[in-house]
């Protein structure tokens, strides 16, 4: 399956002089992990993506950066997950059984019980609910974000162009996409004319050329979010056998790899590559 995966690099905006010495730090930063970015400013801004807005000092571009499109990578790894005998249900879960303090099942709303020795919860921002409803927390609540799609004339961006969190990039379906909001409000998937003049005028500062696209579609998704913006990894409190791997917030698809791995360690008994502390549920519980 094509997941439309490919290395695209970003272009990250400074406008103030406090913005560019953030921006700086954190190139330092990004160096020492090994990624291929550098500071432009001046006419090697403009070189690199002359539509950007001549109001910017400067920014950073990193060119070890990649993109896949979200609905196709997971259905592709749904796909191979089965082929590897995985049986996916689509079921909604409503709470665990227990005998003791370890795991046994888990039921479902049409209260059938899937009778299991250990359980994974990753239900992105609906954890929380399944936490709940096994006597516990995992500090897991939903952040909004709304997204633009705009039919624009002109050649389309080869680099991602991001601003104090919104960003512009044009995506193989031939549209300039441009997000994206955060926003505490619960379980609220409707999207709304506040958002839609947020992301543009965000996307306006960047590139104020885009004043006349056209917009095709908004769109608006639940992302997990903790309360101190970390993961969310390791045992459920109070639980054997269950195990929590959510709260990725915007970085899922980044994210999503190294959190599995941890997960998986924890599942079967290994020890995680990483430390695995600063994430675990029980600072919530």
């Amino acid at each position: 399956m094509n997941t439309e995966y490919r290395r695209k690099s970003t272009l990250s905006l400074a406008f103030t002089e406090r913005e560019v010495a953030s921006a700086r730090a954190h190139l330092d930063w990004m160096r020492t992990e090994g990624a291929d970015a550098e500071w432009l400013d001046g006419d090697g801004l403009q070189a690199a993506e002359p539509r950007v807005s001549p109001q910017a000092l400067g920014a950073v571009l990193n060119a070890s950066t990649a993109e896949v499109e979200p609905y196709r990578f997971l259905l592709a790894l749904a796909q191979d997950a089965e082929s590897l005998g995985v049986e996916i249900l689509n079921r909604r879960a409503t709470g665990l059984t227990r005998s003791g303090e370890s795991a046994t099942g888990v039921t479902l709303d049409n209260g059938d019980v899937l009778a299991c020795g250990s359980v994974l919860l990753a239900a992105g921002p609906w954890t929380e609910a399944l936490a709940t409803a096994s006597g516990t927390s995992v500090g897991i609540r939903p952040l909004k974000g709304q997204i633009l799609r705009l039919d624009a004339l002109g050649e389309p961006y080869e680099l991602s162009i991001g601003w104090a969190g919104n960003y512009v990039t044009s995506k193989p379906d031939g549209l300039v996409w441009a997000g994206t909001t955060e926003e505490d409000i619960g379980f609220d998937e409707n999207t709304t004319a506040e958002a839609r003049d947020a992301v543009m005028e965000g996307l306006l500062q960047m590139v104020p050329g885009l004043a006349d696209a056209r917009l095709v579609k908004q769109t608006a998704c639940l992302r997990p979010i903790s309360g101190d913006g970390l993961p969310v990894i390791g045992a459920l409190p109070g639980w054997e056998g269950v195990t929590v791997c959510t709260g990725a917030g915007r970085k899922g698809i980044l994210l999503g790899p190294a959190m599995a791995e941890m997960a998986v360690a924890m599942l079967t008994g290994g020890q995680p590559n990483d430390d695995h502390t600063a994430f675990g549920p029980d600072r919530f519980a």
